[in-house]
């Protein structure tokens, strides 16, 4: 029987390839949005991480004062 779902063959594919080119893969099925939350999100709606999106943008551009960085945030 062949597992056709999009869980086998598109999500599980995709964090395949990043595990391979070296990226942190995360499974987020049972994640608790919110304040106390695991990964920082108030809703699944929320599609990027900005608790890991800041301290990233701020590591590779240490020059760049924090309200560029909070406007790129907003913008992106």
């Amino acid at each position: 029987m062949c597992d056709c779902s999009e869980n086998a063959l598109v999500e599980q594919p995709a964090i395949s390839l990043f595990r391979e080119l070296g990226w942190q893969a995360m499974g987020c099925f049972k994640e608790i949005c919110g304040l106390q939350g695991t990964l920082g999100r108030e809703t699944r709606a929320d599609v990027v991480l900005i608790s890991k999106l800041r301290p990233g943008l701020e590591k590779l551009n240490p020059d760049i004062p924090p309200e560029a960085i909070s406007l790129a945030i907003e913008e992106g």
